[in-house]
């Protein structure tokens, strides 16, 4: 049972580094949680009011215990005390299995894990909401659900997963249970309510000879649910292991079991690897083996479609050629849109001395689409590179990693992160973002990603006293707190009183309305999916025009500004001389529109340059009358990136970047 005055015990004696905001400092990462002992095993799930909770395993008072803490968007505690609060006062073992964290659709958490409060390792499920009213937070009671029951310590339940349906809200749980002759996978579902529906003790799946092991779960289609597991023989430092997935109906009962692959060479040390939904119903994977026995691992890739077919070879599919080097650790980002998945890996010389980072794009029908070799993004070195997240976000697939400080050594590491459209390039300014750098182990990374457009990474830090950190990375590249603004946002003049603003919309998402301001000053509310607005009877003067997006939590994002001078009522427009160019869309990925303005008539002239300054496009335009005048160039032919477009308009010389997409 849970003792409340052992948990403020606790939480008084944990000095908690309270943060204050998401740090925008990678020299200076966000303290989750700080203090004597260890805090280990940290986990992370954002919920979809955009809320964080997170969870870790604290022995401040002697053992280990979990606790839960969580933040607002910002990055600011949302529970009184700001340490949060211990879930369970229940002894566990010293040494700690995998466990798992989700959410409900009310944005409650679902934590799953096992402790000896019984003898024996069983597994445990409790829901949390995030009230700060004692007594309203576990919703299925202080104890927690007990999923299983064993008093003999011949038999033990290990590392659950868990699932929360989209669909209906009930959740799945599943976990390895040994100390039987063939050991079965056990699994169990529960209403939002808690009750059990695949009876008191779940349901087995279990396969004479074999041991089953290492579930991972995913919803299919129809409330239907994936399992990916291992069927083991052997013994178990030394597995002959072969890889299935199979899909369960609602009822518990198995509509179909395929093998992925039993060409063997998976190590016992391999456990959870890349499994992801591809959006139709399947599932896609990756993993690294050494069938061959060769003492060289390589990757395979492979995609089961919802009815349990699969479109990759049996045995999954090479990711590369034949290269000589170790390829392990893959982490996979599915792009459901593409049917392809991104896969960043660590590559290593034969005997491991060196390590790179090195990425492929594969269609589910197993093509390789970066080459045989894929792409090198860090090449072998004496410094230590270990993949730990990869993730499909608005903007490219986003992969985080270690990088060694030290050649030879994994002591001191920093956090990197690097995002690659499907060209390959990246999508940032710079190869690779460091989102932390500071000099200390880190270890026991966990991510989540939220679809309005950032990720929260989170690690175990320290070489004794371990204690945990996190930093927020948003798609463009930026830590902290950051909520995209709308994009190039331009006015027209399109008669002597009214002005036509238009602009792009932020790729992520996520906000509610849209306003615009005139001179400071509301001057309409608009959907979220507005992209013009026309203003009408404005009078004579200076107007200067921003988009304001209106996200949760009351976070505002202004568009840069833009503005304009009205001479008169009656008189032409004259813009300001930062907007007599005018490019629409930019970024644009065929046809670039550009609109310019001069005073007198005059010759003018279209450059576009690289960004070595070499010229790729030089145009003479028909000679420029007063007013507005517009041309189109066409892009077709040339490589996606970032380019200078030079007008030349006899009078001035207007200069302007433009970003051609893929």
């Amino acid at each position: 049972m849970r003792v409340f005055t052992i948990a403020c015990l606790l939480l008084t004696i944990v000095s908690a580094l309270c943060a204050q905001g998401w740090s925008t400092d990678p020299s200076s990462p966000t303290a989750i949680l700080s203090g004597p002992g260890k805090q280990v095993l940290p986990k992370v799930v954002i919920t979809n009011a955009h809320y964080s909770f997170f969870t870790l395993f604290n022995n401040a008072s002697g053992g280990y215990f979990p606790q839960i803490l969580a933040f607002n968007p910002a990055g600011n505690h949302l529970l009184d005390p700001p340490t949060g609060y211990m879930l369970s006062d229940n002894p566990s073992d010293t040494w700690l299995t995998d466990y798992d964290l989700t959410h409900d659709q009310s944005d409650n958490a679902l934590i799953t894990w096992q402790d000896i409060r019984s003898g024996t390792n069983n597994v445990y499920v409790y829901k949390f909401a995030r009230s700060n009213q004692i007594g309203e937070q576990f919703l299925w009671g202080e104890d927690g659900i007990a999923l299983s029951s064993d008093t003999s310590t011949d038999y033990a339940n290990y590392s659950p997963k868990i699932l929360n349906s989209n669909i209906d809200d009930n959740t799945y749980v599943a976990w390895m249970k040994t100390g039987w002759e063939d050991s079965p996978l056990m699994l169990q579902k529960l209403s939002p309510s808690g009750s059990k529906l695949w009876g008191l003790y779940g349901t087995s799946i279990s396969n004479p000879g074999f041991d089953l092991t290492w579930p991972q779960l995913l919803e299919s289609n129809d409330g239907n649910l994936l399992v990916k597991y291992y069927s083991d023989s052997g013994p178990t430092w030394a597995p002959t292991r072969h890889l299935k997935v199979m899909k369960l109906g609602s009822n518990g009962i198995p509509v179909w079991n395929i093998v992925i692959s039993n060409a063997g060479g998976i190590s016992a040390w391999n456990q959870i690897i890349g499994f992801e939904s591809d959006g139709a119903g399947g599932a896609v994977l990756t993993w690294h083996d050494d069938r061959n026995s060769d003492n060289i691992n390589e990757i395979y890739f492979s995609h089961v479609s919802a009815g349990g077919e699969l479109t990759t070879a049996p045995g999954g599919v090479l990711i590369t050629g034949a290269s000589g080097n170790q390829q392990f650790y893959p982490k996979l980002a599915v792009d459901t849109a593409t049917s392809q998945a991104y896969i960043f890996y660590k590559i290593t010389d034969p005997d491991q001395n060196n390590s790179g980072l090195a990425a492929q794009l594969m269609s589910f029908d197993g093509a390789r689409n970066w080459g045989d070799n894929g792409i090198i993004l860090e090449s072998l070195s004496p410094f230590v590179v270990n993949p730990e997240y990869a993730v499909k976000t608005t903007t490219g697939a986003t992969c985080i990693y270690q990088y060694g400080v030290n050649p030879s050594s994994d002591v001191n590491m920093h956090v990197r992160a690097r995002c690659l459209n499907s060209t390959g390039s990246s999508v940032w300014a710079s190869d690779y973002v460091n989102v932390a750098n500071t000099n200390s182990p880190k270890m026991h990374f966990d991510c989540d990603y939220e679809p309005m457009g950032w990720i929260v990474v989170l690690w175990e830090d320290g070489s004794s006293a371990y204690d945990v950190y996190g930093m927020r990375l948003n798609d463009d590249g930026r830590l902290g707190l950051y909520y995209p603004p709308v994009q190039n946002l331009t006015a027209e003049i399109v008669s002597s009183t009214s002005v036509r603003l238009s602009w792009e919309l932020p790729p992520a998402g996520g906000f509610s309305v849209l306003e615009v301001l005139r001179n400071g000053v509301h001057a309409a509310t608009l959907e979220s999916t507005a992209t013009e607005y026309l203003l009408e009877n404005l009078p004579a003067g200076t107007h200067t025009f921003v988009v304001r997006a209106f996200y949760p939590d009351n976070y505002l994002a202004d568009s840069d500004p833009v503005t304009i001078t009205i001479v008169s009522t009656a008189d032409e427009y004259i813009p300001a001389p930062a907007e007599q160019l005018l490019l629409c869309p930019n970024p644009f990925r065929i046809s670039l529109g550009v609109r310019w303005y001069t005073e007198k008539s005059s010759s003018a002239s279209l450059r576009i340059y690289n960004l070595k300054g070499q010229l790729v496009e030089n145009r003479t335009l028909m000679s420029s009358s007063p007013g507005w005048n517009e041309t189109v160039w066409n892009s077709a032919g040339y490589t996606p990136g970032i380019y200078l477009l030079r007008l030349d308009t006899g009078t001035q010389t207007l200069n302007r970047k433009i970003l051609k997409k893929d």
